[in-house]
């Protein structure tokens, strides 16, 4: 999923100081706390735990706001490349009246746009030259198609032309957007006007970095806008589910790399299994035999699509083979050993106790020996297929370095 906007330093104090309105808050909260990031110690600790966390919430790319400290903003994106975050990093800029030629330049940007209506005439008296919030930005030619902008809760239609007419996005954050009493985006007059839009969770405005939870709150604001208005047209889950995925590719001008499955793109997905013991999924007595050999099998399935897509790659072959080339030297590095033990541990851990609570439903004389051989198995096929998939794809990865290596 494509978190369009994240505010990567907010997120050591998410989910406190939402009491007040958006101004009030960044001068009470947020502008104190992100004064901390002229230390790379501190700034390093939260950002790999901020990018961490997105990745287990699902976010495989994401558009991050850092702070207005170079060090930083450069550790934040060296930390997502390490861990494997397609991330576009921002340093902050808050020097509104800098003008040096050097710094004009077309690149991508972000920024806000409209969040609530306090700020809206504030910037009215800032520009009484410009006709409107949209303007001051079109005015100095910062509306590309490289432009991302968060919120727009009170952008009117004419704004809304301007955008299409650029080809800028729109950042939707529900859960900021209520938190802080922002205002209701909405998504159906901007999807109307058809300008690009993607999703956000905008940590900390927003309480979760959770992209699941940006379109929960997505379509509240949608169901919050049909109670207030006859004949709104609700926003489907669907629709919601697009934003999260393309819509936020093609605000980030991503859409010929991720996006959806086409041939050509990079694979960025999330592979959700419900049937995992403590998941956030129950499975009732009620429930039919279909879901759970549905939710227990798929996974199965879509590997071996994954596998025979990734074997149609060229190299896929070499991967594999160097998958299978054992390399007996690093056995006797004691590394090895003790992240294998770690490993082992780890899962006796998370397993000990399911195994035993699940085991109570077995019968007296069940065939304990059998079970544990047909589960080692299963776990030692699902190890090597998913193994094989990520070889494939690894082999293509290195032919195409290679080619290009070749060609300069």
């Amino acid at each position: 999923m494509v978190d369009t906007h994240i505010h990567a330093s907010q997120y050591s104090y998410m989910g406190t100081g939402l009491d007040m309105p958006l101004l009030q808050w960044l001068n009470t909260y947020t502008f104190p706390a992100e004064l901390k990031y002229n230390k790379t110690e501190f700034a390093e600790e939260v950002y790999n735990k901020v990018v961490k966390r997105t990745l287990k919430n699902g976010t495989t790319t994401a558009c991050y706001f850092a702070t207005i400290h170079t060090d930083s903003t450069l550790l934040l994106g060296e930390i997502a490349d390490k861990i494997g975050q397609r991330a576009l990093v921002g340093k902050v800029c808050m020097d509104i009246n800098n003008t040096v030629e050097e710094y004009k330049e077309t690149t991508e940007e972000s920024s806000h746009i409209s969040e609530n209506t306090e700020e809206v005439q504030i910037v009215k008296e800032m520009f009484p030259d410009c006709k409107s919030y949209t303007d001051v930005y079109n005015k100095y030619n910062l509306l590309t198609n490289k432009t991302v902008m968060a919120h727009g809760c009170h952008l009117t239609d004419k704004e809304l032309d301007i955008f299409n007419q650029r080809g800028a996005a729109i950042s939707h954050c529900p859960n900021s957007n209520l938190s802080l009493c922002s205002g209701l985006l909405d998504v159906r007059n901007v999807l109307k006007h058809k300008v690009k839009i993607g999703l956000g969770t905008d940590v900390s405005g927003g309480y979760s970095p959770s992209m699941l939870d940006a379109m929960r709150r997505a379509l509240d604001t949608s169901k919050a806008l049909t109670i207030q208005t006859s004949g709104y047209e609700t926003l489907t889950y669907k629709e919601v589910f697009r934003l999260a995925t393309l819509g936020g590719s093609q605000a980030l001008a991503l859409e010929d790399t991720i996006g959806n499955f086409e041939v050509g793109k990079d694979f960025d997905a999330v592979l959700v299994s419900p049937s995992i013991p403590g998941g956030p999924f129950d499975v009732f007595a009620g429930d039919t035999f279909e879901v759970m050999y549905f939710s227990s099998l798929f996974p199965y399935v879509v590997l071996i699509c994954f596998l025979v897509r990734a074997l149609l790659l060229k190299g896929s072959v070499d991967g594999i083979s160097h998958m299978f080339t054992p390399k007996l030297e690093i056995m006797l590095e004691p590394k090895v050993w003790r992240e294998a033990a770690t490993q082992v541990f780890f899962a006796l851990g998370l397993g000990f106790g399911g195994v035993i609570a699940f085991s109570s439903y077995n019968k007296r004389d069940n065939n304990c020996h059998f079970d544990a051989v047909l589960v080692s198995f299963i776990n030692f096929f699902t190890s090597v297929l998913a193994t094989l998939v990520v070889f494939a794809v690894l082999g293509f990865k290195a032919n195409i370095m290679n080619e290009k290596c070749v060609a300069l």
